[in-house]
């Protein structure tokens, strides 16, 4: 279980999570990477570490995304080349052969992100902040007030991942921060 959060400031996104990774509800690791920078982009997984993986290994992306809509090059271009390595890995979990993604994505570049869910879809959202993950809701509430209270992009996705611990026992560990470029 997890929580990634991003918060967007004009021309760039800040992104955060936990370190904590469960297995069968019982915390397994303190280290879990769950953002991963590629190119221009941040992605942050929950779910299942194989989406870090096919960031990190399969599918770096090593070339500006000019003159193209972010949440388009996901729907189009990022999300089926995961689908396709997801159906050609038969390692993977599946999920009691379930055929939806083993997690979802938040995806952000400079000033802009996208939430990947676990159907495939993408979708780039009105507000200025987000959050997956089993405290998505906690996170939100935290970043909700933190934005309301004109706080900084770092404290509003810092304090989010902060409440996310705080109330959920399935996240814990080290808080990672990291910008867009």
């Amino acid at each position: 279980m997890s929580v990634i959060v991003v918060v967007k400031d004009g021309t760039r996104c800040c992104m955060a999570c936990d370190s904590q990774a469960s297995l069968n509800g019982n915390a397994a690791m303190l280290a879990a990477p769950k953002i991963v920078r590629s190119g221009e982009l941040l992605i942050g997984a929950d779910g299942t570490l194989s989406l870090i993986s096919f960031a990190r290994h399969v599918y770096p992306v090593d070339r500006p995304l000019v003159g193209e809509s972010l949440a388009r090059w996901v729907l189009n271009v990022y999300g089926p080349a995961l689908r396709r390595w997801l159906d050609e890995s038969k390692h993977l979990e599946t999920r009691d052969g379930r055929t939806d993604f083993p997690g979802t994505a938040l995806i952000a570049r400079a000033g802009e992100f996208v939430h990947l869910d676990s159907a495939g879809n993408a979708a780039q959202l009105a507000s200025n902040f987000w959050a997956i993950g089993s405290a998505s809701p906690e996170a939100l509430g935290a970043m909700w007030q933190a934005e309301r209270d004109s706080r900084s992009p770092e404290y509003t996705a810092y304090s989010g991942v902060q409440a996310a611990i705080a109330l959920d026992p399935h996240c814990g560990g080290k808080i990672t921060l990291e910008w867009t470029s």
